[in-house]
């Protein structure tokens, strides 16, 4: 089970005088445990995520605080489904997690997501967890927002799951003159886990937009090692995806058990186009000339600040495709995985 876990968080901001952030001409880049201490004193008041901070007070952008994320949560099936963990898509900047009054991990990198494995930390019933994200001026050239500005999700699964973001999906015609014929594609699914269970199958189907399975592939899985397990099949006359027909499919991963049972399952878009630049004539799409008009688009949401939000940044992308543009440059980081979703579903190519 992946569940998103955006609601019922509670938020406090602390500043930071600007005056310790400077020893002898040299700045200081504080830790997050450095405010652990002040975490309990504080003036929580609910949120919901995502969530920036920055942009609540836009007389004072870029102004150096700390934000404290805390939020209460029920376990009731520890011994069904043992490995606990919590993702997050994006936490501006340099933070840190706590469960249970425990240290799970530091993520300094604000722009990528992160996975810690809390498994040891949690109990059956409730559980706390802090989030501590520090923000010091200056840091970028653009406005960054700050806080936990992308999706959360809390992931209870088997011993044996499929790891997060570790299915791969790529797909090449047999004879690049003929895009209505054969296509074969190969799918990679990371396996892992921690008890010695052997899995049975790991399954793969690509179905079209109603639902419909268009293709399957499956493969043995193995024991509790990490691994990767590659299947390959082939797709007959795909509908092809582009930017004025940007048609996509379900790629659905299941992980069984030798009784047929489903241990955990991945679902992500898909699409099947044929992609070639050349030197002398530039870029083709599925064998059409394209003339790339790219626009670079910053993660940030205007007024509304950073925290994403899918209904601005359609309306964002709708008034690029009205300019014209057919592509866009995520400047200047990793966006978050709905940001690539709507460029599947409106058609816009991404560099």
């Amino acid at each position: 089970m992946r569940k998103l876990f955006n609601d019922e968080w509670q938020f406090a901001e602390l500043a930071i005088d600007e005056k310790l952030m400077y020893k002898d001409g040299a700045p200081v880049l504080f830790e997050p445990e450095n405010f652990l201490d002040k975490a309990g004193n504080l003036n929580y008041a609910p949120v919901e995520l995502p969530h920036d901070w920055m942009i609540s007070d836009t007389k004072n952008l870029y102004r150096s605080s700390v934000g404290f994320y805390r939020k209460s949560f029920n376990l009731d099936s520890l011994e069904q489904l043992p490995h606990v963990a919590i993702n997050f898509e994006g936490v501006y900047m340099n933070s840190a997690v706590w469960v249970n009054g425990n240290l799970a991990g530091k993520w300094k990198y604000g722009y990528s997501p992160f996975e810690f494995d809390i498994s040891s930390l949690v109990q059956s019933g409730k559980n706390e967890v802090l989030v501590i994200a520090v923000y010091q001026n200056c840091n970028t050239r653009w406005y960054s927002g700050a806080g936990i500005f992308r999706d959360v999700h809390l992931i209870c699964l088997p011993a044996i799951h499929l790891v997060t973001d570790g299915v791969y999906f790529s797909a090449k015609p047999v004879d690049p003159k003929k895009l209505d014929g054969e296509w074969k594609v190969r799918v990679s699914a990371e396996v892992c886990g921690t008890a010695r269970v052997v899995v049975e199958l790991v399954e793969t189907t690509v179905e079209d937009c109603i639902g419909k399975v268009v293709s399957t592939g499956s493969t043995t899985a193995c024991d509790s090692s990490t691994t990767a397990r590659n299947l390959e099949f082939t797709v007959h006359a795909p509908h092809l995806w582009d930017i004025s027909d940007p048609y996509f499919y379900i790629l659905k991963t299941q992980l069984l058990d030798d009784n047929g049972n489903v241990l955990d399952e991945n679902t992500q878009h898909c699409g099947f186009k044929y992609a070639e630049f050349t030197s002398e004539k530039g870029f083709f799409l599925n064998g059409r000339h394209v003339k790339i008009q790219g626009a670079c688009q910053h993660h940030d949401l205007g007024a509304l600040g950073s925290a994403f939000n899918a209904a601005a940044l359609r309306r964002q992308f709708t008034k690029l495709k009205e300019m014209g543009v057919n592509a866009v440059r995520t400047s200047h980081n990793p966006p978050p995985r709905a940001w690539m979703d709507l460029c599947d579903q409106m058609g816009i190519l991404v560099d």
